[in-house]
C-alpha cells in the first residue's frame, strides 16, 4: 500500500490507475492501516506533503470505477465489500429533486429543433388578416415558423448562461452513449443475435464503484484543511486543493464523500460530525444541488430516526441537526411543503 500511495502521482496514466486501484483493493482487506496512512498524510508537517496527499486521494476517487473491471471475471462473487454502515435510512418517496438539468447539454447529439416542436405564437387576428397581393399566406406562414424557431433558440442561449456548467458532473455525464441505451422495440425487426449482444452491452455499461469507508473517512481531514493557509514549493494553498477536490467529490457522488460523516453520526463524536458539516457549509455555502438534495433527504432521515426511536440526548441530535438543515435548504431545488406533509 505505501509503494502504489506514492506512485499516485506519476504521469504515466496507466501506472496511477493501476496503483490506485491496488490501494483500494488492499484498503478495503486492511481498513485501519489505510486510515493510518491517509491521516498520517494529511497532517504532515510540511504543506508539500499535505498538498500531495489531497491529490492523490483525487486519483483514488477518480479510480474507484476501475476496480471491478480489472479484476478477473466472477472477482464480486469472491470479493466481498463491506456494504455502508448507516443506521438510519432516507424518507420515502424522497423529497425535493436530485438535480437540475444540464441546459442544452453540449456533449449530447446535435439535434436541430424540428417545426412540429415549436409552438407558433400566432395571433387570431393576424390569421384572419388581409394578404395582400405581395405576402402570401405560405410565406406569412414561413415567416412565423422563422420567428418561432428564432425564438427557440434564444431561449436555448438564455438557459445556458444562466447555468451553472461547474456545479454538474461533466465527467459522468459527457460519458453517457445514447447507442447503448435504445429500446429493444426500437430494433424489434433485427437480429436475435444483434438484439441479444445490445442487452449484454447495456448490461456492461452499468459501472459499480468501488470505495470502502476507511477511505470516505479522509472527508474529515480534507474538510479541516479548508482552514489551512500554508503554501507549497509550487504556490498551491492547501485549502485551495481541500475547495478543488471536495467540491469535485460533492458534485460526483455526495453521498459516498460524506459516508464516514453520516455513519458516524449516530455513534460516537457526533457533535464532531456535525462542526465538520457546518465546517463544509460555511466554505461552500451554496452546495451543488445534487449534493444538497442528498445531504437534505440524509438529515431528514437522521431526524426522524430519533423521533421514532427516542432515546437519551435524542433532542440535542435533533437540534443539531435542524443547525445545520436550514444552511441546506437555500441550495436545494424542488423543496414543497406538500412533499414534507408526506414524510412528516
Amino acid at each position: 500500500m505505501a509503494v502504489s500511495w506514492e506512485l499516485l502521482l506519476e504521469c504515466n496514466y496507466q501506472l496511477t490507475g493501476t496503483a490506485a486501484v491496488s490501494f483500494i483493493l488492499a484498503s478495503v482487506k486492511a481498513p485501519d492501516y489505510a486510515s493510518k496512512l491517509l491521516l498520517q498524510e494529511f497532517q504532515h508537517d510540511e504543506p508539500t506533503r499535505r498538498v500531495n496527499a489531497i491529490l492523490k486521494f483525487q486519483v483514488l476517487w477518480r479510480n474507484r470505477y476501475q476496480c471491478w473491471p480489472r479484476m478477473e471475471d466472477g472477482a464480486h462473487i469472491t470479493f466481498k465489500v463491506p456494504p455502508p454502515n448507516i443506521e438510519f435510512t432516507l424518507p420515502s418517496p424522497k423529497i425535493a429533486t436530485d438535480h437540475v438539468p444540464v441546459a442544452d447539454t453540449p456533449w449530447m447529439p446535435h439535434v436541430k429543433a424540428k417545426v412540429e416542436e415549436v409552438t407558433l405564437n400566432q395571433d387570431q387576428s393576424l390569421q384572419r388578416s388581409f394578404v395582400t397581393a405581395t405576402k402570401t399566406r405560405r410565406k406569412q406562414q414561413m415567416e412565423l415558423i422563422h420567428r418561432a424557431l428564432q425564438e427557440e433558440e434564444e431561449k436555448k442561449r438564455t438557459e445556458r448562461e444562466n447555468y451553472h456548467i461547474t456545479a454538474a458532473a461533466v465527467t459522468s455525464q459527457a460519458a453517457y452513449e445514447p447507442a447503448l441505451f435504445h429500446s429493444v422495440e426500437e430494433h424489434e425487426d433485427g437480429d436475435e443475435d444483434l438484439t441479444m449482444e445490445r442487452i449484454t452491452t447495456h448490461h456492461m455499461q452499468a459501472a459499480q464503484a468501488l470505495f470502502p469507508s476507511c477511505l470516505c473517512s479522509a472527508a474529515i481531514p480534507i474538510i479541516n484543511l479548508m482552514e489551512d493557509a500554508q503554501v507549497n514549493n509550487e504556490g498551491i494553498a492547501v485549502y485551495e486543493a481541500a475547495l478543488k477536490v471536495t467540491y469535485l467529490c460533492l458534485i460526483e457522488d455526495s453521498a459516498l464523500f460524506l459516508r464516514h460523516i453520516l455513519e458516524k453520526l449516530t455513534r460516537e463524536r457526533q457533535s464532531e460530525m456535525f462542526q465538520i458539516l457546518r465546517k463544509l457549509l460555511r466554505f461552500i455555502p451554496q452546495l451543488p444541488p445534487q449534493s444538497a438534495y442528498a445531504l437534505y433527504n440524509y438529515l431528514i432521515g437522521y431526524v426522524m430516526f430519533y423521533v421514532r426511536a427516542p432515546v437519551e440526548g435524542g433532542q440535542d441530535h435533533i437540534g443539531n441537526a435542524l443547525s445545520v438543515l436550514w444552511q441546506v435548504v437555500p441550495s436545494v431545488h424542488g423543496l414543497f411543503l406538500k412533499d414534507l406533509k408526506q414524510v412528516l
